[in-house]
C-alpha cells in the first residue's frame, strides 16, 4: 500500500464473514471497489450492498463480474434472472436465461447488450469512475453524485504496470502490489 495514502486517510480492508460493522458505521465514508474480477471485487460487492458507500467503478460493463458470480460460483440462476429482469425486463431475462444454459458463450453479447452495471451502484451514495465513456454512460442514470477521476496513464492491456512506467519514466521500478 503507497504510505503516502495512510497520512491522509485510514485504509482498511475486511473478510465479509468478519465484519466489524461497528467500525464501518462509525468511519466518515466507505470506500468500494468493483471490477471485473469476481474474485477481488465479489465480497467488496456484497459489503457495498450491505452499507451505502461511495463505489469507485472500475469497469463499465460488468456482466462478465455478475457471471462470475451468480452462474459460475454461486450456481444461483434465480437471483440472476431476477436482476436481469428489473433492469432489461422479459427479453434481458429470456437471454439470461440463454446464457445461463450455455455456460455463458454469448457473454460478449450478454456484456454488451446488458451490462448490469446499475446492479453493482445501486446503492452508492457517490460514483468515481475512470473514464469518460462511463461517466457519460452513468450520468444520465444514476442519481448520486458521480465523478470522472481518469487514471494517471492509459491502460495497456499488453503491458505490466511496471513496464508502462519504465517506458513512460525510464526508471526501473520495484515490486508493487495492486489492490
Amino acid at each position: 500500500m503507497d504510505q503516502a495514502l495512510k497520512k491522509q486517510a485510514e485504509v482498511c480492508s475486511f473478510k465479509l464473514g468478519q465484519m466489524p460493522w461497528v467500525d464501518l458505521n462509525r468511519a466518515d465514508a466507505n470506500f468500494f471497489q468493483i471490477g471485473n474480477n469476481p474474485l477481488f471485487h465479489g465480497s467488496i460487492w456484497q459489503i457495498s450492498r450491505l452499507h451505502a458507500g461511495i463505489v469507485v467503478l472500475h469497469d463499465l460493463r460488468l456482466h462478465h463480474f455478475f457471471d462470475g458470480l451468480f452462474r459460475a460460483q454461486w450456481r444461483d440462476l434465480n437471483s440472476y434472472l431476477a436482476a436481469m429482469d428489473k433492469y432489461y425486463g422479459d427479453q434481458g431475462r429470456r437471454d439470461a436465461e440463454e446464457c445461463f444454459r450455455n455456460n455463458a458463450r454469448n457473454i460478449a453479447y450478454m456484456a454488451e447488450r446488458y451490462p448490469l452495471t446499475q446492479l453493482a451502484v445501486e446503492n452508492s451514495l457517490g460514483l468515481v469512475v475512470h473514464t469518460k465513456e462511463t461517466f457519460d454512460a452513468l450520468v444520465k442514470e444514476t442519481l448520486c453524485p458521480i465523478v470522472l477521476a481518469p487514471l494517471p496513464f492509459a491502460a495497456s492491456p499488453t503491458s505490466t504496470t511496471a513496464e508502462r512506467v519504465r517506458s513512460e519514466t525510464g526508471k526501473q521500478t520495484g515490486h508493487h502490489t495492486v489492490w
